[in-house]
């Protein structure tokens, strides 16, 4: 199974000048553990990710809610895998780096969705939902 077919819910996106109380609403509105930063521009180009590990250290640094999310997020070294790239690409990664989502893109690097951790169990570990 490609990476793409499984990023199949809707991505949440914010842009980078959004503040930490709306990226915080927006996730448990939309119950996501991640949100995708994309540019202001051009919203398939991906600028950064947001997680609730990010939220979580933020928070007790004592980050102001008003704070813009550029200043929390992950905006370096983002990890990826391609749409037709198969899922054990995106477990390999999620293994090696430690993390819970991948971003997913199209041959164009453009934002096509995102894969939780959930999302590969469910294929590749048998996990009911």
């Amino acid at each position: 199974m490609k990476c793409g077919e499984i990023a199949s819910r809707p991505v949440i996106t914010v842009t980078p000048d959004t503040p930490l109380e709306k990226a915080v609403e927006l996730m448990a509105d939309y119950d996501v553990g991640i949100l995708v930063l994309v540019d202001k521009e051009n919203p398939k180009r991906v600028v950064g990710v947001l997680s609730e590990r990010d939220i979580v250290r933020s928070l007790a640094g004592k980050a102001p809610l008003t704070v813009p999310v550029e200043k929390l997020a992950t905006t370096h070294s983002i990890i990826y895998v391609y749409a037709d790239d198969p899922i054990e690409v995106a477990a390999e990664k999620m293994m090696k780096y430690g993390i819970r989502h991948v971003v997913v893109v199209d041959k164009e690097g453009g934002l096509h969705g995102v894969i939780s951790i959930r999302d590969v169990l469910k294929r590749i570990g048998g996990l009911r939902k």
